[in-house]
């Protein structure tokens, strides 16, 4: 179950990584009052849900190799699964099918990223324009 939460937890924190490096900032609190552009926010939802499919697909792959009982080892963890298709396959092994792991999941991850993206700061914009705080006004922030 925790392999689960592992894949969003990296692309997130790469996503705000790429994010605030993109944007300049370095603090919380003024990265979340500037937006990215849609089509920024799309390349680096690409972006950082390669990194965590990267990442994760080897466990993910041993998981599914144990599921499917290709792996000799009764009852194998996923680090002995891995060894295993290391051990037959190589380490090229570990990363078999990547490649339609990514089509599958790059495309929607990047979408939800950027319109994400987009509702929050709309959503922070109509919040300060309710408030009628003039400090910052909406169209600084939705842009």
């Amino acid at each position: 179950s925790m392999m689960l939460t592992t894949n969003p937890a990296i692309q997130y924190t790469v996503f705000e990584q790429m994010r605030r490096w993109l944007l300049g900032v370095s603090g919380g609190g003024a990265a979340d009052a500037v937006s990215l552009s849609s089509l920024s926010a799309f390349v680096l939802g690409a972006a950082a849900k390669s990194v965590a499919t990267a990442i994760t697909y080897p466990m993910i792959r041993s998981k599914v190799m144990i599921q499917t009982d290709k792996i000799e080892k009764s009852n194998p963890s996923l680090l002995q699964a891995a060894c295993e298709i290391v051990e037959k396959e190589g380490g090229a092994g570990l990363y078999k099918g990547l490649q339609a792991q990514l089509l599958k999941t790059v495309l929607a991850a990047a979408l939800m990223l950027a319109i994400k993206e987009k509702s929050f700061a709309y959503a922070l914009s109509l919040m300060i324009y309710l408030r009628k705080d003039k400090k910052v006004a909406p169209k600084q922030i939705a842009r």
